[in-house]
C-alpha cells in the first residue's frame, strides 16, 4: 500500500497505531510502511513520547464519576459527522489524556444529544488570536478537574499551562507537549473552576500560544 504524507488521515493513523486502536489489516500494512519509512518512524517515536508524558503528568486523583463521558460526549456534539476518522481519533485522544480505555460499544452507547452534562461540566473556548484553536472542559464543583483539547499546527513543541485566578494570582501547572495538531492533557485547577480569570498557553521562550478567558481575543463567560 501507498502511503501519501500530505494527506492528513496519515496522522490520525500514526496516533491511531501508538494508542492501539487501528484494526489488524491497517496495523499491519502500516508496520510494513514503518520498516522502510524514517519519517513516520521518526513520528511515532515522539508520539508514544508524548503519551508517556501525559500519562506520567496526571494527576494523581481521579476524575469524578461522569466526568470522561461528559466530555467525550462534548467533543462528540462538537465534531462534524462527515469527519468520521477525525472524530474516533478525537474520542482516542481523549480517552487516552484522561486514562479511560473506552470500546467503540462503550462510545457509541453514550447518548449525543444529550446536554445532561451541560450542568457539571464547562466548556470554554481555546483562542489563537481571533481564531479557537480548542477547548478546555473542566468539572465544577470541588474536585477542579480540566482537559485541554487544541489543534494548533506550530513549530512550538512545549508549552507551559499558566491559570490566572480571579485574585490574579497565576500558577505554573507545567510543561505540555504542543503543536502537533492534536495536543491534550488532564490538569487539576488550583481553584475551583468559577474562581479561574484566564487559562495561558505559553512556549518556553514566553511568547503566548493560545488563551482561554479574560484577553483580546475572546472572553471566558464565567470570568
Amino acid at each position: 500500500m501507498t502511503w501519501d504524507h500530505h494527506d492528513p488521515d496519515l496522522a490520525v493513523i500514526r496516533i491511531e497505531y501508538v494508542l492501539g486502536t487501528l484494526d489488524g489489516r491497517q496495523r499491519a500494512q502500516f508496520v510494513d510502511h514503518l520498516a522502510t519509512c524514517t519519517e513516520c518512524a521518526t513520528e511515532i517515536t515522539a508520539l508514544v513520547d508524548s503519551v508517556d508524558a501525559l500519562t506520567l503528568g496526571a494527576p494523581d486523583a481521579e476524575p469524578p464519576v461522569g466526568f470522561e463521558s461528559r466530555v467525550l460526549a462534548e467533543i462528540s456534539a462538537a465534531t462534524p459527522r462527515r469527519r468520521v476518522r477525525s472524530r474516533t481519533l478525537l474520542f482516542s485522544l481523549a480517552a487516552a489524556v484522561i486514562v479511560v480505555v473506552a470500546s467503540t460499544s462503550l462510545l457509541a452507547a453514550w447518548p449525543r444529544s444529550s446536554r445532561t452534562y451541560s450542568a457539571t461540566v464547562v466548556e470554554r473556548p481555546l483562542w489563537f488570536h481571533h481564531h479557537q484553536i480548542g477547548t478546555v472542559y473542566a468539572q465544577l464543583g470541588s474536585s477542579r478537574w480540566m482537559v485541554i483539547v487544541s489543534s494548533q499546527h506550530t513549530t512550538v513543541r512545549r508549552v507551559d499551562c499558566i491559570v490566572v485566578t480571579d485574585t490574579r494570582r497565576t500558577v505554573d501547572l507545567g510543561s505540555f507537549a504542543y503543536g502537533t495538531g492534536s495536543s491534550s492533557w488532564p490538569a487539576q485547577l488550583p481553584v475551583a473552576a468559577r474562581h479561574v480569570r484566564q487559562i495561558r498557553l505559553v512556549s518556553l521562550t514566553g511568547v503566548v500560544m493560545a488563551t482561554s478567558g479574560v484577553s483580546p481575543w475572546g472572553t471566558w463567560a464565567s470570568s
